[in-house]
């Protein structure tokens, strides 16, 4: 891609394929690897950059995106759920960044191009505070604090990091888990499309084997009481009791959390457009309101 078309409609364009093309692809293989290349030569440039963290574990990698020049703007990290990756969320990432934030696309332990690997205990989390860190000391980007947005799997990471890292301003969950290993009704996923996204990285290092049990103390619950930021739980009255009960059983321990049901929303509430921007709203309220980035 040329860089005189960069920033261009028909360059974004071809961006957005690009993560259309590693969503198909179950961010993994040759093909993921290309769209990645793909994304990359259409969009990287000032505003829109790579952010690889080398921690002692591998790498955490992940898209900063600027909503314009200068700075310094609102951060805020961005957590997919299971089998998916960062390009998942570039819809997501638009909201807030027409709100002027900037957004943090992150590939979580496991997943996409990280290294670093998944071991459902409180280390996959623990980890992501070197993105936080990383985040913070660019020169483009607010050092008080981030806000963070995740969906499904995505607020597991964002609830642990609310309850043991002080810079997190404020948390956004769509349909969020916050017990892994909940026995009540979740999706359904067949078995085989599961394993096909799963064995490859299991056999490559980076996850524990198809059916290993996530740490007895991994509970966002047992540390609730140690959130103080305000949260809210977005959720839709059509989607599996296990989404509904958590955001409501969290709600109940943590005083500054608030829940809000969409009663026709589904799993990650695609089908609701206004959940997405009713909560881009109200992250905009509390990471960039009054004595906040203009």
């Amino acid at each position: 891609i040329l860089k005189a078309v960069r920033e261009t409609p028909a360059a974004k364009a071809v961006a957005q394929l690009a993560n259309q093309i590693c969503v198909a692809a179950l961010h993994m293989g040759e093909v993921y690897e290309a769209s990645i290349r793909l994304y990359e030569q259409s969009m990287l440039g000032p505003d829109v950059q790579k952010l690889v963290v080398e921690t002692d574990r591998g790498k955490l990698v992940g898209i900063l995106e600027f909503p314009g020049q200068g700075g310094p703007y609102p951060v805020v990290l961005m957590f997919h759920g299971s089998g998916a990756g960062k390009e998942v969320l570039a819809e997501d990432a638009r909201l807030y960044l027409a709100r002027g934030m900037a957004t943090l696309r992150v590939d979580l332990p496991g997943w996409g191009e990280t290294t670093v690997p998944l071991t459902l205990t409180l280390q996959d989390a623990e980890i992501l505070k070197e993105m936080i860190t990383a985040a913070l000391a660019h020169e483009r980007v607010d050092p008080r604090g981030v806000g963070i947005f995740g969906i499904s799997y995505g607020p597991w990471h964002g609830g642990q990091l609310c309850a043991r890292d002080d810079r997190v301003r404020a948390m956004v969950s769509i349909s969020g888990i916050f017990m892994l290993g909940d026995p009540r009704p979740g999706l359904q996923i067949p078995e085989t499309l599961f394993r096909a996204f799963w064995e490859p990285m299991w056999k490559a290092g980076l996850r524990p084997a198809y059916g290993t049990k996530p740490s007895p103390d991994t509970s966002v619950y047992d540390v609730a009481h140690q959130i103080r930021c305000p949260i809210l739980l977005v959720y839709g009255a059509l989607e599996p009791e296990r989404f509904r009960a958590q955001a409501e059983e969290l709600a109940a321990l943590v005083p500054t959390a608030k829940t809000q049901v969409w009663h026709s929303g589904v799993h990650v509430l695609r089908n609701v457009p206004e959940a997405a921007e009713s909560a881009a709203d109200w992250m905009k309220e509390q990471i960039a309101g009054p004595g906040g980035t203009p």
